[in-house]
């Protein structure tokens, strides 16, 4: 059994008082925000390893390829963009 269902199973079996429940509560839900943002993570780096990075112009980042070209700050935004574009076609020197 996993930790989040252990925390669940307490919090719903037992009768912790209230600073307890908030601390479980919290513990709880920061296990699953970290598990979310690994898998994020995971997912945007499969991306990159597929397609490449991000082409970078003058400090900006953005794929060729996306429906809506926009240049972006970081390259996070770009490869974020790219992986919500459901129509995105990586250029063909793209790796893939």
């Amino acid at each position: 059994m996993d930790i989040v269902e252990n925390l669940e199973r307490f919090l719903a079996g037992s009768n912790p008082t209230s600073a307890v429940r908030t601390r479980m509560t919290k513990a709880r839900d920061e296990i699953v925000r970290v598990r979310k943002t690994a898998a994020e993570c995971y997912a945007a780096l499969q991306f990159v390893l597929k397609h490449g990075a991000p082409m970078c112009r003058d400090g900006q980042y953005r794929y060729h390829g996306v429906e809506n070209p926009v240049w972006f700050m970081t390259p996070i935004e770009a490869i974020e963009v790219a992986m919500a574009d459901p129509n995105f076609q990586p250029e063909s020197g793209a790796k893939g």
